[in-house]
């Protein structure tokens, strides 16, 4: 089985203290089977006889404990370098890539210390502790109830081991909820964020449950908005003062009627539906070799080609280099004295 869960009752908290049970179940996080347990009590005479302490605290803290899990603990009859050779040799039948306590820094670390002060080997690999805690934390679910008796060793272990299961649980069950973004702007939805990005922009909100959370929207997009209000205002302005030739307002089909009414106002529906006008032909000419775009037309490569979002100058140019983006610049052309509608 890929994961074995190991708990230990002691007489202190320190690497180097009596060690008075052992408890470990090998199981299935993914599937929740259960496999293998293992259980012993050790005699604390011979923990102490091999160089193990005892701390007063911890003696005093167990006669505060229910009389079934002092039963447990201290009526241990076996050596203990008969208990860890048991021990070990179960852990190398198991051999799990998972190795679980709650927490290894505790568990793990106090058995590794009693093996070394009896010469024997550890045997798990040092890559495959794994603390309940963190996991826990992590998939926002708690411990439950309990199996049996607290503090007795191996019901410790299958407790913790449902906890584990649980866990992994929770973790299926919000990745098979694929995340979606939707465009506050045109209501539209994105199952990729890559694309979502490109849509509407860098992100306003660093909360990590925005990227993961199952239906989460990302409140963003309002920066998109006042980005192309901002460029709409300055359009009309610029129009009004007499610069015509203008070609940067696109007609942001079927999201405002304001926005296709204005759009067919100045003229420039059918150039901006083609995906051509003369201020994007200018992109590449002399003429436009020493002009600053005024606005930029962002979208992503192989969507809906009249799919376009405008940006102000300097919000659309950090576009300009992105993968799978596609950028044109905008120009304001001087009054010619005779307007070009196409």
């Amino acid at each position: 089985m890929k994961d074995l869960m190991i708990d230990i009752e002691t007489l202190g908290t320190a690497p180097g203290s009596v060690i008075l049970s052992i408890g470990a179940v090998a199981f299935e996080a993914v599937s929740g089977e259960f496999g293998e347990e293992f259980y012993a009590a050790i005699d604390p005479q011979t923990a102490v006889g091999a160089g193990l302490t005892v701390d007063v605290s911890t003696l005093k803290w167990w006669m505060t404990q229910s009389e079934d899990a002092r039963g447990a603990a201290f009526a241990g009859e076996r050596p203990l370098v008969e208990v860890l050779n048991d021990f070990s040799a179960y852990v190398r039948r198991i051999d799990a890539s998972r190795v679980w306590a709650k927490p290894p820094s505790f568990d793990l670390v106090l058995l590794e210390a009693t093996l070394r002060i009896c010469d024997a080997a550890i045997p798990w690999h040092y890559r495959t502790p794994r603390d309940v805690r963190t996991l826990l934390d992590m998939s926002g679910t708690t411990a439950q109830t309990g199996i049996g008796v607290a503090h007795n060793a191996l019901d410790d272990a299958k407790s913790q081991a449902a906890d584990v299961i649980n866990a992994f649980h929770a973790l299926s069950q919000r990745a098979d909820q694929k995340p979606y973004w939707r465009c506050f702007h045109c209501e539209e939805m994105f199952t990729s964020e890559h694309a979502a990005r490109m849509h509407f922009g860098e992100t306003e909100c660093s909360e990590p449950a925005c990227q993961i959370k199952a239906g989460a929207e990302m409140s963003m997009l309002e920066a998109l908005r006042r980005a192309e209000e901002e460029t709409r205002k300055a359009l009309f302005a610029m129009h009004e003062e007499g610069t015509d030739g203008w070609t940067a307002f696109r007609r942001l089909e079927g999201r405002t009627r304001e926005n296709a009414e204005a759009a067919e106002n100045l003229g420039y529906e059918r150039g901006l539906r083609d995906g051509r006008n003369e201020a994007t032909d200018m992109a590449h000419s002399e003429r436009a070799a020493n002009m600053e775009p005024v606005a930029w037309r962002v979208r992503v490569k192989g969507d809906d080609p009249e799919e376009w979002s405008l940006l102000p100058a300097g919000g659309g140019a950090d576009y300009l280099h992105r993968e799978g983006c596609e950028c044109q610049p905008l120009y304001a052309l001087p009054q010619t004295g005779e307007r070009d509608d196409g």
